[in-house]
C-alpha cells in the first residue's frame, strides 16, 4: 500500500475526532531518523521511549475509549429496535381500537336514533285521547276488556269441545266405512268363490250328457273288370 493510500484509508476513517493521539504517535516515530546503514543518530533514547510509552498508552485508552461508545451505540441501538417492535405493535394495537371504537360509535348513534324514534312513538300514543283519559274510565276499560277475555276462553273452550266431539265421530265414521269395506270385500270373495263352483259344476253335467260319438269309415275295395272299367265304393257309416 502507498503512502498516498495510507494517507486517504486514514483520512476517510469514521472518527476525525481521535486523530490526535495517533498524529502524536506518527510524529514520534518521525523524530527518530533511521540511516540508509541501519544506524541511528545520537539521541536520548531513554527519553524517547518513555515519550513513546505515554503516546501509544494514550492511543491505548483512546482505542478502549471507542471500542465502549461502540458497545453503548450498539446497545442503544439494540434498545431502540426492541422501542421501535413495541410502538410499532402499539401503533397496530391502537387503530384495532379505534376501529372498534368507530364501529361501536355508529352501534351507539344508531341505538339514540332508535331511542329516539321511539320516543316520538311513545309520545304520539301518550298523546291520544284514550291515553288522557281517567283512571276510573281506564279501570272500566280494563274491566270490559277482562270480561271479554273471559268470554272468549268460554268460546275457545267450547270450540275445542266441539272440535273434539267432531273428531271422535269422524273416527266412528272411518272404522265403520273400514269395517264396511272390509264386509264388502269378504261377500265378493264369497261370491267369487261360488261362482266358481258354479262354474265348475255346470262343465262336469255337460260332459255328463254330450258325450263324443266317434265316426266310422269303412271302405271297400275291390278290383275287377266290370264292362272294361274299375270301380271303387265307398260307405260312411253314421250311428
Amino acid at each position: 500500500m502507498s503512502a498516498v493510500d495510507e494517507d486517504a484509508l486514514i483520512k476517510s476513517r469514521p472518527l476525525t475526532v481521535e486523530e490526535r493521539p495517533f498524529k502524536r504517535i506518527s510524529k514520534r516515530c518521525a523524530q527518530l531518523p533511521i540511516n540508509l546503514n541501519g544506524t541511528t543518530p545520537q539521541i536520548d533514547l531513554e527519553k524517547f521511549r518513555e515519550e513513546a510509552e505515554l503516546d501509544f498508552e494514550l492511543f491505548e485508552v483512546t482505542i478502549a475509549r471507542i471500542q465502549l461508545l461502540q458497545h453503548t451505540n450498539q446497545r442503544e441501538i439494540e434498545r431502540y429496535e426492541a422501542e421501535k417492535v413495541n410502538i410499532l405493535k402499539l401503533s397496530e394495537q391502537a387503530r384495532q381500537d379505534m376501529a372498534l371504537l368507530r364501529e361501536q360509535l355508529v352501534a351507539a348513534q344508531q341505538e339514540k336514533a332508535n331511542r329516539l324514534k321511539y320516543d316520538a312513538i311513545a309520545n304520539n300514543i301518550l298523546s291520544t285521547k284514550v291515553m288522557r283519559l281517567g283512571r276510573e274510565e281506564q279501570k272500566i276499560n280494563m274491566q270490559r276488556l277482562e270480561a271479554e277475555i273471559v268470554e272468549l276462553e268460554g268460546e275457545r273452550r267450547q270450540y275445542g269441545e266441539v272440535w273434539q266431539a267432531r273428531r271422535e265421530q269422524f273416527g266412528e265414521i272411518v272404522g265403520r266405512l273400514e269395517k264396511m269395506q272390509e264386509q264388502i270385500q269378504e261377500d265378493k270373495e264369497e261370491h267369487d268363490r261360488r261362482e266358481g263352483m258354479d262354474e265348475e259344476e255346470g262343465e262336469e253335467g255337460e260332459e255328463i250328457e254330450n258325450p263324443t260319438h266317434m265316426g266310422v269309415i269303412a271302405g271297400i275295395a275291390s278290383s275287377g273288370r266290370l264292362g272294361g272299367s274299375t270301380g271303387i265304393e265307398a260307405v260312411q257309416l253314421h250311428p
